[in-house]
């Protein structure tokens, strides 16, 4: 008796076994849908305060014919600049600069955001400061037109005789021309200064190196130069904005300070590392530096 109930028990498991992989061999094997990449369509963006700016992003899944996922969009500093987290809408909250992320699936892409004054920022906005008959803006140039929003802001970055704007942050940017710059002189359709204002020339800024002294100060936690004349009450700062090699890498920031002047040998600036003695320079144009405009007295 106990045999044939033994018997019975392992046909019964074989019509089982039987049946589950007959059913596994007609049941249709689901798709495994993948982020691939994930690309925000362009950088950096240069917004007027005011000015709206819906982001986008390019997502490659695997396979193509995978349904589209949700790109969730985040800000560090939503005091500045906030996002809606599904529609990437940006909603401009004060001046500044700013890292939206996107995420998707497990793969996430970044892009800067700087947000500039809404007006010119002229003479009787600032100050400024003349020495020989030059007056010296006192904020470096932002994007072009405008004046950074305060003195201790590093402004944008430029290469030499170029126009186009880099951002003082972030190690790395997409899109670098590492070719050397053409012409002798920059010129004035590439200034990127302030109506009425250009960038120095060579003489100039070593005009300004003779007539002043300098010494290492630290402003609102940002590292530079002070620029005086002595007796004088008036100064210059310039901050240590660092600069970007042949590569586009941002370097030096907080160390460092490289300033254009006009003229082109390779290009022509003035250098300052703290605690060390200011000069000027030859380097190569490809790089990208600050640039502190000057307009003569009228």
């Amino acid at each position: 008796m106990t045999k044939k109930i033994f018997l019975s028990f392992r046909l019964l498991l074989t019509v089982g076994l039987a049946i589950t992989v007959f059913n596994s061999c007609t049941k249709e094997p689901l798709k495994r849908c993948v982020v691939r990449s994930l690309k925000i369509e362009s950088e950096p963006y240069i917004l007027k305060f005011g000015e709206e700016c819906t982001l986008s992003a390019t997502v490659e899944m695997y396979p193509e014919d995978c349904d589209p996922v949700l790109v969730e969009w985040k800000s560090n500093k939503p005091d500045i600049v906030d996002v809606d987290k599904n529609t990437g809408t940006i909603i401009i909250k004060n001046t500044g600069e700013v890292e939206i992320t996107a995420k998707a699936g497990g793969e996430e892409a970044a892009c800067f955001i700087k947000i500039v004054a809404k007006k010119f920022l002229l003479e009787r906005d600032f100050g400024g400061l003349v020495i020989n008959g030059i007056r010296w803006a006192t904020r470096n140039v932002d994007a072009p037109g405008f004046f950074a929003d305060s003195f201790e802001s590093a402004g944008m970055l430029y290469q030499w005789n170029r126009k186009k704007p880099w951002l003082a942050t972030g190690s790395s940017v997409k899109g670098w021309d590492s070719s050397l710059p053409a012409g002798t002189t920059w010129d004035s359709f590439n200034d990127p200064s302030p109506a009425g204002w250009r960038v120095p020339t060579l003489k100039e800024i070593q005009e300004l190196l003779d007539s002043t002294v300098s010494r290492d100060t630290v402003i609102k936690g940002v590292n530079g130069k002070i620029y005086k004349k002595t007796g004088d009450r008036d100064s210059l700062f310039l901050p240590a904005a660092g600069y970007r090699d042949v590569t586009g890498t941002l370097r030096g920031k907080g160390e460092l300070g490289r300033y254009w002047s006009r003229s082109r040998r390779m290009g022509d600036a003035l250098v300052f590392s703290v605690e060390k003695k200011d000069t000027t320079f030859d380097y190569f144009s490809s790089q990208g530096f600050s640039i502190r405009a000057v307009r003569k007295i009228e």
